[in-house]
Protein backbone atom coordinates (compact mmCIF):
# COMPACT_ATOMS: atom_id res chain seq x y z
CA UNK A 1 0.00 0.00 0.00
CA UNK A 2 1.30 3.29 -0.76
CA UNK A 3 1.62 6.27 1.07
CA UNK A 4 -1.49 8.17 -0.22
CA UNK A 5 -3.26 5.09 0.09
CA UNK A 6 -2.11 4.45 3.95
CA UNK A 7 -2.86 8.06 4.49
CA UNK A 8 -6.78 7.84 2.96
CA UNK A 9 -6.93 4.64 4.82
CA UNK A 10 -6.20 6.36 8.18
CA UNK A 11 -8.24 9.72 7.92
CA UNK A 12 -11.22 7.16 7.40
CA UNK A 13 -10.17 5.31 10.09
CA UNK A 14 -9.85 7.97 12.87
CA UNK A 15 -12.86 9.74 11.10
CA UNK A 16 -11.18 13.19 10.01
CA UNK A 17 -11.78 15.34 6.59
CA UNK A 18 -8.56 15.65 4.77
CA UNK A 19 -10.16 18.97 3.46
CA UNK A 20 -10.62 20.44 6.67
CA UNK A 21 -7.32 22.27 7.84
CA UNK A 22 -8.35 22.07 11.42
CA UNK A 23 -7.78 18.20 10.67
CA UNK A 24 -4.36 18.23 10.18
CA UNK A 25 -2.49 18.17 13.42
CA UNK A 26 -5.45 15.70 14.62
CA UNK A 27 -4.18 13.53 11.87
CA UNK A 28 -0.68 13.63 12.38
CA UNK A 29 -1.30 12.37 16.16
CA UNK A 30 -3.90 9.82 14.95
CA UNK A 31 -1.82 8.42 12.27
CA UNK A 32 1.17 8.36 14.33
CA UNK A 33 -0.54 6.21 16.96
CA UNK A 34 -2.51 3.84 14.23
CA UNK A 35 0.37 3.66 12.29
CA UNK A 36 2.27 2.46 15.42
CA UNK A 37 -0.46 0.17 15.69
CA UNK A 38 -0.14 -1.15 11.89
CA UNK A 39 3.79 -1.23 11.75
CA UNK A 40 3.44 1.08 9.22
CA UNK A 41 5.33 4.80 8.55
CA UNK A 42 3.25 7.48 7.63
CA UNK A 43 5.31 10.45 6.89
CA UNK A 44 8.74 11.54 6.06
CA UNK A 45 8.52 14.85 8.11
CA UNK A 46 9.34 12.22 11.13
CA UNK A 47 11.91 10.54 9.88
CA UNK A 48 15.22 12.39 11.20
CA UNK A 49 17.65 9.35 11.42
CA UNK A 50 18.46 7.44 8.25
CA UNK A 51 20.35 4.93 5.80
CA UNK A 52 20.67 5.90 2.19
CA UNK A 53 22.20 4.33 -0.34
CA UNK A 54 23.60 5.92 -3.97
CA UNK A 55 24.36 4.71 -6.87
CA UNK A 56 26.96 7.29 -7.77
CA UNK A 57 29.65 8.46 -4.64
CA UNK A 58 29.27 12.02 -6.36
CA UNK A 59 26.02 12.25 -4.66
CA UNK A 60 27.32 11.33 -1.40
CA UNK A 61 28.28 14.48 0.43
CA UNK A 62 25.22 17.01 -1.72
CA UNK A 63 22.54 14.50 -0.17
CA UNK A 64 24.45 14.31 3.44
CA UNK A 65 23.55 17.97 3.38
CA UNK A 66 20.23 18.32 2.02
CA UNK A 67 19.35 15.84 4.68
CA UNK A 68 21.37 17.79 7.58
CA UNK A 69 19.19 21.21 6.02
CA UNK A 70 16.00 19.16 6.45
CA UNK A 71 16.64 18.25 9.95
CA UNK A 72 17.98 14.96 10.14
CA UNK A 73 19.77 14.21 13.08
CA UNK A 74 21.98 11.25 12.12
CA UNK A 75 21.93 10.03 8.57
CA UNK A 76 24.80 7.83 6.68
CA UNK A 77 24.67 8.21 2.50
CA UNK A 78 26.19 5.12 1.26
CA UNK A 79 27.96 3.86 -2.43
CA UNK A 80 29.67 0.47 -2.57
CA UNK A 81 32.96 0.90 -5.32
CA UNK A 82 31.28 -2.38 -7.38
CA UNK A 83 28.27 0.44 -8.19
CA UNK A 84 25.90 -0.93 -5.32
CA UNK A 85 24.10 1.42 -3.99
CA UNK A 86 24.34 0.15 -0.61
CA UNK A 87 27.61 -0.99 1.68
CA UNK A 88 29.32 -3.51 -0.74
CA UNK A 89 31.41 -6.86 0.81
CA UNK A 90 32.97 -6.78 -2.75
CA UNK A 91 35.57 -4.23 -1.90
CA UNK A 92 35.19 -0.51 -0.27
CA UNK A 93 32.38 1.47 0.09
CA UNK A 94 32.21 5.52 0.20
CA UNK A 95 30.49 7.38 3.49
CA UNK A 96 29.12 10.63 4.07
CA UNK A 97 28.22 10.78 7.56
CA UNK A 98 25.55 13.14 9.28
CA UNK A 99 26.62 13.33 12.78
CA UNK A 100 26.49 16.21 15.24
CA UNK A 101 24.93 18.37 12.78
CA UNK A 102 28.78 17.86 10.61
CA UNK A 103 28.95 15.68 7.51
CA UNK A 104 32.25 13.54 7.17
CA UNK A 105 33.30 11.80 4.39
CA UNK A 106 35.45 8.05 4.79
CA UNK A 107 35.71 4.42 3.41
CA UNK A 108 35.16 1.40 4.96
CA UNK A 109 36.25 -2.15 4.07
CA UNK A 110 34.51 -5.24 4.58
CA UNK A 111 37.97 -6.37 6.40
CA UNK A 112 37.89 -3.67 9.11
CA UNK A 113 34.94 -5.94 10.06
CA UNK A 114 36.17 -9.28 9.96
CA UNK A 115 34.13 -9.95 6.28
CA UNK A 116 35.54 -11.49 3.86
CA UNK A 117 35.61 -9.83 0.78
CA UNK A 118 32.45 -11.47 -1.43
CA UNK A 119 32.89 -12.19 -4.95
CA UNK A 120 30.42 -10.21 -6.75
CA UNK A 121 28.39 -13.06 -8.56
CA UNK A 122 27.74 -14.48 -4.91
CA UNK A 123 25.13 -11.62 -4.24
CA UNK A 124 23.33 -11.44 -7.53
CA UNK A 125 19.81 -11.66 -7.22
CA UNK A 126 17.67 -13.91 -9.01
CA UNK A 127 13.77 -14.92 -10.05
CA UNK A 128 11.82 -14.05 -7.11
CA UNK A 129 11.23 -17.63 -5.52
CA UNK A 130 15.26 -17.82 -5.54
CA UNK A 131 15.51 -14.88 -3.91
CA UNK A 132 13.12 -15.32 -1.29
CA UNK A 133 14.73 -18.61 -0.79
CA UNK A 134 17.78 -16.89 -0.29
CA UNK A 135 16.39 -14.64 2.50
CA UNK A 136 14.49 -17.87 3.85
CA UNK A 137 18.30 -19.25 4.46
CA UNK A 138 19.82 -16.38 5.70
CA UNK A 139 16.81 -15.70 8.79
CA UNK A 140 17.41 -19.73 9.36
CA UNK A 141 21.31 -18.89 10.20
CA UNK A 142 22.89 -19.57 6.99
CA UNK A 143 25.86 -18.29 6.86
CA UNK A 144 28.27 -16.88 3.36
CA UNK A 145 28.76 -13.57 1.26
CA UNK A 146 24.50 -12.84 1.48
CA UNK A 147 24.23 -13.08 4.99
CA UNK A 148 27.46 -11.06 4.97
CA UNK A 149 26.07 -8.05 3.04
CA UNK A 150 22.91 -7.96 5.16
CA UNK A 151 24.97 -7.92 8.40
CA UNK A 152 26.76 -4.81 7.34
CA UNK A 153 24.43 -2.70 5.91
CA UNK A 154 21.64 -3.63 9.21
CA UNK A 155 24.81 -2.90 11.36
CA UNK A 156 25.23 0.77 9.77
CA UNK A 157 21.09 0.87 10.32
CA UNK A 158 21.49 -0.17 13.69
CA UNK A 159 24.74 2.53 14.51
CA UNK A 160 22.75 5.50 12.79
CA UNK A 161 19.91 4.87 14.78
CA UNK A 162 22.23 5.10 17.88
CA UNK A 163 20.82 1.08 18.77
CA UNK A 164 24.69 0.24 18.59
CA UNK A 165 27.99 2.30 19.34
CA UNK A 166 29.58 1.41 16.01
CA UNK A 167 29.42 -0.40 13.33
CA UNK A 168 31.07 -3.60 14.77
CA UNK A 169 28.54 -3.40 17.65
CA UNK A 170 25.71 -3.39 15.17
CA UNK A 171 27.62 -6.74 13.40
CA UNK A 172 27.54 -8.30 16.46
CA UNK A 173 23.62 -6.93 17.22
CA UNK A 174 22.20 -8.37 13.76
CA UNK A 175 24.11 -12.03 13.92
CA UNK A 176 22.26 -12.02 17.41
CA UNK A 177 18.68 -11.21 16.14
CA UNK A 178 19.20 -13.41 13.01
CA UNK A 179 20.64 -15.86 15.49
CA UNK A 180 18.27 -15.80 17.54
CA UNK A 181 14.95 -15.44 15.13
CA UNK A 182 14.04 -12.10 16.10
CA UNK A 183 14.83 -10.81 12.05
CA UNK A 184 12.55 -14.18 11.17
CA UNK A 185 9.75 -12.60 13.81
CA UNK A 186 9.74 -9.50 12.08
CA UNK A 187 9.85 -10.16 8.89
CA UNK A 188 6.58 -12.46 9.35
CA UNK A 189 5.08 -9.32 10.92
CA UNK A 190 5.98 -7.29 7.71
CA UNK A 191 4.42 -9.77 5.60
CA UNK A 192 1.11 -10.10 7.56
CA UNK A 193 0.82 -6.35 8.10
CA UNK A 194 1.53 -5.77 4.49
CA UNK A 195 -1.02 -8.28 3.78
CA UNK A 196 -4.03 -7.38 5.91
Amino acid sequence: MNLCARKELIYSRVGLNPQNSNSNTKFRAEALKWNEQQGWYVDEEYVKKQLIGVFDKKWLTPIAETLKNLGSTRAMVVNGSDGLDEITTTGISYIAELKNNKVFSYEINPSDFDIAISDPSSLLGGEPSENAKKISNLLEGEKGSFRDIVLLNSAAALYVDGLASDIKEGIKLSNQSIDKGLARLALSKLIKASNS
